[in-house]
Formats: C-alpha cells, sequence, structure tokens
C-alpha cells in the first residue's frame, strides 16, 4: 500500500469503528518506560494495537481472524509511524 492508501483506509475503515476520546492522554511503554503524550486519535489506534498484541499473543483468536488481525495492525503501525513518528518510535517501535 501506498502511504496515501495507509492514510484512506485508516481515516475511512479503521477509525470510524473505535472510540475516540475528545482528550489526548499520556501512554506509556510497558517495556521501555518512556512515556509520551498523545493526541486522541493516536490514543485510539494505540490502544488497538496494544489489545491486538494481547489477542494475537493469547491465542484468543480464531486461525482465520488471526491472519486478518494481523494484516491490520502492519497497516495501522504504518499509519502510526507517519503521522506521529516520534511517538512510535518510543510506544511501538
Amino acid at each position: 500500500m501506498t502511504n496515501e492508501q495507509i492514510v484512506s483506509y485508516v481515516r475511512t475503515e479503521i477509525l470510524p469503528k473505535l472510540y475516540v476520546a475528545e482528550q489526548g492522554e499520556e501512554m506509556t511503554n510497558p517495556h521501555s518506560g518512556q512515556s509520551c503524550f498523545l493526541e486522541p486519535e493516536a490514543v485510539a489506534l494505540y490502544e488497538w494495537i496494544k489489545g491486538t498484541d494481547v489477542a494475537l499473543q493469547g491465542g484468543f483468536l480464531p486461525a482465520a481472524q488471526e491472519e486478518i488481525q494481523i494484516k491490520k495492525r502492519y497497516v495501522i503501525c504504518d499509519y502510526f509511524r507517519l503521522m506521529w513518528p516520534s511517538e512510535y518510535s518510543k510506544l511501538i517501535d
């Protein structure tokens, strides 16, 4: 996918299905301890990424759903990296 396709996909197919709060919040990488403030859209996507990680690592998804979620995760991570590169490097990378 091109960057434009990634942005379009996340904005039209992913974000409308997520709860996006009115205010951002401070998030902390549980592994590195690094923190940063995220705007509301970034919080929603970060929480989706972390929740998907838990579901995948715990084996909570059927095999067919696992593959779909892994593909979505890659695209959402690419979007996050494009929109918030510094925050991506602290929280996800």
